[in-house]
């Protein structure tokens, strides 16, 4: 398992590139936008549709970070409770819930894509498949990380110790 953690590892060192790739273009957009509609009296009219799209980007690709990391908000209080075997059922209950999810989501959100193929942006002039497409990705990528997880809990011993 130690080379498919290194990939998943390295996916998502990809991924955080991304992001702050993304966020830097947001910021810089933003910005100039600003500077334009105050200072020139002047502006683009597809900055702010941008900056919501990346913004969108940026919370999906997110999703799939936290997931890798065990960060995503959650109740601890079972967590912090339980101990060995009821810990790790625990983990399966949670990992099991997070799977059928991440698995409708692909199965939903690739299913909607022809709808929203015939849908453009007003100012930018794209399909919002476009951007609609991240959704079934991110939450490929997420379910994922989440079977590799649950395969590490019946692997390791100490996996349940080390998660949130």
């Amino acid at each position: 398992m130690n080379k498919v953690d290194a990939i998943l590892a390295k996916i998502v060192q990809v991924l955080e590139g991304l992001m702050i790739t993304a966020s830097i273009i947001m910021v810089i957009v933003m910005f100039a936008q600003v500077v334009l509609r105050y200072v020139f009296k002047t502006g683009f009219p597809w900055t702010e549709e941008l900056s919501r799209f990346t913004m969108i980007y940026l919370v999906f690709i997110g999703s799939i970070v936290l997931t890798h990391e065990n960060s995503h908000i959650s109740v601890t209080i079972f967590d912090e409770m339980l101990k060995g075997t009821a810990l790790k059922v625990l983990k399966c209950v949670q990992y099991f819930i997070t799977t059928v999810y991440c698995a409708l989501m692909v199965k939903i959100g690739f299913a909607s894509l022809p709808i929203v193929k015939m849908q453009t942006s007003p100012n930018m002039r794209i399909t919002m498949n476009n951007i609609y497409i991240i959704i079934p990705i991110c939450c490929a990528f997420m379910l994922l990380y989440t079977v590799h997880k649950t395969i590490n809990l019946f692997r390791r011993r100490n996996e349940v110790e080390g998660s949130k």
